[in-house]
């Protein structure tokens, strides 16, 4: 359980600096960006570097073990909030980018810990340990909003400084935490796997009809929960809600998505991974169905949040524990790094697209689009269950 608690606490440090990215890139870049519409750029790269780096960062965790490259995780956000803070004072905007290109290093090592959770534990409590990793980001991003206010009011000459020197020393707690882990988190998976297999992680995943329908579902589940999330705070502009009302159902958001962290991993253990994917999307289903109908401002908006929060927490959790599945070695460790690769790519894709989706077809044509996918989703899940019911992997 030492371990264990060590990982939930370097994840609420680091979950607490994504309040403060989130607000401060977005007013950082606009305030050293050349050209307005570049303001989010330094958010993008961000989000690109978890495309980039999430297969390397496996594998060096593989090499190197899970401590070696959490502590690297928490190194890298006391860089990158360093540098920016260096950027702000330079006015350089290269260097902004740069700095927030190691915070999204430090962000793929965040995504890795779920999985280090459920290694912590016995087999049968591994669901459990990753519902509760993930409950414990409420905590942080509890934390992150105070800290955010502290920042704004520390004096420096110039704006954010405060805030970007408060991202490092979050860095510099979750390393500490994270330098205190034991056991077999200090061993390499090459000092316990003598058969590396050469198979790639996505190559691993089309071949196994079990991985690759849940990490299909879990992946089609985070890209409907960004394009909804990244899109809600310009809605609720275009629809008249004040900031508080804005805060209020961002903030319904983010508890929908974590709380149910708490009871998600029993309901996986009574109820299987495959089944919690499906209920997560009917869910989601659920929620914009509801917001199609509505005439109320605050359900037509409140309602796809809060379901797309809570059937994103299913389905996330659900992937993950098939994952977790998997026989220790290599091959699951490359298809960690796949599955992360894979929803870095749809982050940084589908929050891009978000606006110009909102652009095109409003609110009520986003949550169209939502719905679209979401319909796709349960047929793949029920292709996976009625029409190839007798296909047994061994592999998870």
């Amino acid at each position: 359980m030492r371990n264990f608690s060590l990982i939930i606490l370097g994840n609420i440090a680091l979950e607490s600096s994504m309040p403060l990215l989130f607000a401060v890139g977005g007013l950082a870049g606009l305030y050293l960006a050349p050209l307005s519409w570049l303001a989010t750029l330094p958010i993008a790269v961000q989000m690109a570097a978890g495309t980039v780096c999430s297969i390397p960062f496996s594998n060096l965790m593989a090499r190197y073990s899970r401590r070696a490259g959490f502590i690297l995780s928490g190194i890298t956000m006391i860089l990158g909030g360093f540098i920016s803070a260096i950027a702000i004072y330079l006015y350089s905007f290269i260097l902004l980018l740069g700095g927030h290109f190691l915070i999204g290093i430090s962000m793929v090592g965040v995504n890795f810990l779920r999985y280090a959770a459920a290694e912590s534990v016995p087999k049968n409590r591994a669901a459990t340990a990753s519902s509760i990793l993930l409950a414990s980001g409420i905590i942080g991003v509890i934390i992150g909003s105070e800290l955010y206010g502290q920042g704004n009011n520390l004096r420096f000459e110039l704006p954010f400084v405060g805030i970007y020197l408060i991202i490092s020393a979050i860095g510099g707690c979750a390393a500490l935490a994270f330098s205190q882990l034991n056991g077999g988190f200090r061993y390499s998976i090459y000092q316990i796997d003598s058969d590396v297999s050469k198979t790639s992680g996505f190559a691993f995943i089309i071949s196994n009809p079990s991985l690759f329908f849940g990490i299909v579902a879990m992946v089609l589940g985070h890209a409907i929960m960004i394009i909804v999330m990244s899109a809600a705070s310009i809605a609720s502009a275009g629809y008249g809600l004040g900031n508080s009302e804005t805060g209020m159902l961002i903030g319904a958001h983010l508890v929908a998505m974590f709380a149910p962290g708490m009871i998600t991993g029993m309901l996986i253990s009574k109820m299987g991974a495959n089944r919690i994917i499906l209920l997560g999307a009917i869910l989601n289903l659920a929620g914009f169905l509801t917001g199609l109908i509505s005439e109320t401002k605050m359900i037509i908006l409140g309602a796809p949040l809060i379901f797309a929060g809570l059937g994103w927490n299913f389905m996330f959790l659900g992937g993950t524990h098939i994952i977790n599945g998997m026989s220790d070695g290599m091959d699951k460790v490359r298809v960690q790094g796949a599955s992360e690769t894979l929803l870095a790519l749809v982050s940084m894709v589908f929050a891009l697209a978000s606006g110009g989706i909102y652009e095109l077809l409003g609110w009520v044509g986003l949550i169209f689009v939502v719905t679209i996918m979401t319909l796709l989703t349960i047929a793949l899940l029920f292709i996976h269950a009625y029409l190839m019911p007798n296909i047994v992997d061994k592999s998870v």
